[in-house]
């Protein structure tokens, strides 16, 4: 199953589904729920960032003045948010393997220490913060026990308060497991080979990191909210100086949270996401406010995200889009055919 919503001029003018929500199951609606993965690391950046402008949190602070959870000694030097979000903390751990449904599930203090029943290892800082891109999700583990600990709050409900109720993102909700009331309307994993994925789905007690239940309606709720925050818009999520702190390029030509693509472009902002089982896209033109929210139940889902964002920078005419240069149409003779017949081998098998 796939499920797209369209942005223009700052509104959703489109959004529905297709497919279905599991092998021989309900159709996929804009209402079904997908695990967003590591899209949901572009939404706690706002949150920790609308902290910092509560004066909760600092952004260039030692972070361990805010967590006592993470045993960092800091041997390798302070680490810093801005680091954290930004992905040159240098920490480990790229991304989660999640667990089964009826798993037992690590505390988060497991989890920074890599202890049983953590099924990664411990997060540590494997090289000078400050020095390189590194992409990690165990960073935004850390990020998460930073805003728990230092608001006093559990992370989903605070989540809620900071970035999903200002931005109407109703459907969406970082409780690990997903609540069982709402478990029918979530689609369900699929596996690399197509199959259907055991359990339906995997649980992501690192919830900053890939935590995050939503549609893509509530995600285009969230980009239109990233793109009046960077525009300077009264009202905005952000306040000026949290929005341009987020859009800064550093290293890897990444902000906070969010990927800003190639420099010589138009200024973009996206993150893809992905879990067992599921695959997805946002991708904004904050100067225009276009954009686009593709999310699937599918492991290899991306193969199919690509070609639908194509398809709608095509439609809408997105700035950076592809123009593909006018070509001559040949009949196809059996002479021609007749030179590709043969045997071929797909090489990634």
């Amino acid at each position: 199953g796939v499920s797209i919503a369209v942005i223009e001029n700052c509104r959703i003018v489109d959004a529905r589904g297709f497919g279905l929500k599991s092998w021989g199951g309900e159709p996929v609606t804009p209402n079904t729920l997908f695990q967003a993965g590591s899209i949901s690391k572009s939404v706690t950046a706002i949150g920790a960032l609308r902290l910092v402008e509560k004066g909760v949190l600092g952004l260039d602070e030692d972070i361990r003045r805010y967590t006592k959870s993470w045993p960092y000694d800091g041997a390798q030097g302070a680490v810093t948010l801005r680091q954290l979000l930004g992905h040159t903390a240098g920490t480990n751990v790229a991304g989660m393997k999640g667990y089964e449904p009826d798993a037992r599930l690590p505390t988060l203090a497991q989890i920074l220490a890599g202890e049983v029943p953590a099924n990664t290892p411990a997060i540590k800082v494997d090289g000078q913060p400050g020095s390189r891109w590194n992409y990690s999700g165990g960073g935004y583990v850390v990020i998460q026990s930073s805003m728990r600990d230092a608001s006093g709050d559990d992370f989903a409900p605070l989540m809620r308060g900071l970035v999903l109720s200002p931005l109407r993102m109703e459907a969406s909700s970082f409780d690990q497991p997903l609540a069982a009331d709402r478990s029918g309307s979530a689609a369900q994993g699929t596996a690399a080979d197509g199959s259907q994925l055991p359990g339906k789905w995997r649980v992501y007690p690192e919830q900053g990191a890939a935590g995050l239940w939503t549609t893509p309606k509530d995600l285009a709720r969230f980009a239109i909210g990233l793109a009046r925050s960077a525009r300077g818009e009264d009202g905005a999520i952000l306040g000026n100086e949290a929005a341009a702190q987020l859009v800064t390029r550093g290293p890897g030509n990444w902000g906070l949270g969010v990927d800003l693509g190639p420099a010589d472009g138009p200024r973009r902002i996206s993150h893809t996401g992905k879990t067992i089982g599921y695959t997805s896209m946002f991708v904004l033109y904050p100067d225009n406010c276009q954009g686009a929210v593709v999310m699937t139940n599918g492991y290899d889902g991306g193969w199919l995200i690509s070609e639908i964002m194509r398809a709608i920078g095509d439609v809408y005419h997105w700035p950076d889009r592809k123009q593909e240069s006018a070509q001559a149409t040949v009949p196809l003779t059996d002479a021609i055919a007749s030179r590709f017949v043969g045997t071929f081998r797909l090489k990634d098998f």
